[in-house]
C-alpha cells in the first residue's frame, strides 16, 4: 500500500511539474511575441503567436495581437478569421466589432458587414464611419466604376508606387524581391527596402493578365547632387532624382 501511495505521489508530482513547465513556456513565448508586436515586427509576431493561439484559444491578448498583425501586414483573410472569433465573444469590445465589420467589407461580404457596422454604431453612436456605411446602397457598391485597372508587364507582387513621368519614360518606386539575398528589410513585414526604377521608354510598357518579370526596367543608382529644377537644395538631395523636363 505504501509503495502504491508513493508511486501515486510521483505521478502527481510529475503532472504538476509538467503543467508548470508548459505554463512557463507559453508565458515566455507570449512575452517574446508581445515584444515583437510592440516593436512593430508584425511578421515575426505572427510566427510567434500562431502556436500560442493554437494551444490557448482563450488567450484574448494573443488573439488581438495576431489579428492586428495580420491586418497591418494586409493579410486580410487571416485577419478576418481572428476578428470573427473576437467579435463573437460575449461582450466584445467595440474595436473588435469595428475591425470585423471592416474585414467583412474587404472580403466583399457587404450585407453581413452592414449588420456588424450597425452593431458597432449601437456601441459607439458618435462614429460617423459606421453611420455612413449603414446608409450605403449595398447593391450599387462596386458597380459603374469609372476606373479600369490592369496589370502591366512592369508589375510584380511587390509594392509599387509613386510613379513620375521622366523624359520619355517612367520612374517609380518598388520594394521588389531579388533572387539574391537582400541586405535590409523592414521588420514590420520583412519586405525589402524600396528602390527607384526607371523605364526608359513608355512605349515598351504593355498590359498583361499576369504580373510580369519586370525585364524592361532597370534599377537606378543615380546619386544626383542637386535637382535641376527650380527647387531649393534640401538635406535629402544627395540621393534624389529631381529632374522635371
Amino acid at each position: 500500500m505504501r509503495i502504491l501511495n508513493k508511486k501515486l505521489g510521483y505521478i502527481i508530482a510529475l503532472v504538476f511539474i509538467g503543467q508548470t513547465v508548459f505554463s512557463q513556456s507559453i508565458q515566455r513565448q507570449l512575452i517574446a511575441a508581445t515584444n515583437s508586436y510592440k516593436s512593430l515586427k508584425y511578421d515575426l509576431a505572427i510566427t510567434q503567436l500562431k502556436p500560442i493561439v493554437a494551444k490557448d484559444s482563450a488567450n484574448l491578448g494573443a488573439m488581438v495581437m495576431i489579428a492586428e498583425s495580420y491586418r497591418l501586414t494586409k493579410q486580410y483573410p487571416e485577419a478576418l478569421k481572428y476578428y470573427e472569433i473576437l467579435a463573437l465573444k460575449n461582450n466584445p469590445r467595440a474595436d473588435w466589432v469595428l475591425r470585423y465589420a471592416e474585414s467583412l467589407a474587404i472580403d466583399k461580404a457587404y450585407e453581413k458587414s452592414e449588420l456588424w457596422y450597425r452593431k458597432y454604431l449601437s456601441m459607439v453612436p458618435s462614429d460617423r464611419r459606421a453611420a455612413s456605411f449603414s446608409k450605403a446602397d449595398l447593391e450599387e457598391i462596386g458597380k459603374e466604376s469609372s476606373w479600369i485597372v490592369n496589370y502591366l508587364d512592369i508589375n510584380t507582387p511587390a509594392s509599387e508606387y509613386s510613379p513620375m513621368l521622366y523624359k520619355n519614360g517612367l520612374v517609380f518606386t518598388s520594394n521588389k524581391y531579388y533572387a539574391k539575398p537582400v541586405n535590409h528589410v523592414f521588420t514590420w513585414d520583412n519586405t525589402p527596402f524600396s528602390d527607384l526604377y526607371y523605364v526608359k521608354d513608355l512605349n515598351n510598357i504593355r498590359e498583361t493578365e499576369m504580373k510580369g518579370d519586370s525585364s524592361n526596367i532597370t534599377k537606378t543608382n543615380k546619386n544626383g547632387k542637386f535637382n535641376d529644377d527650380n527647387t531649393a537644395l534640401t538635406s535629402n538631395d544627395t540621393k534624389a532624382i529631381g529632374i522635371f523636363d
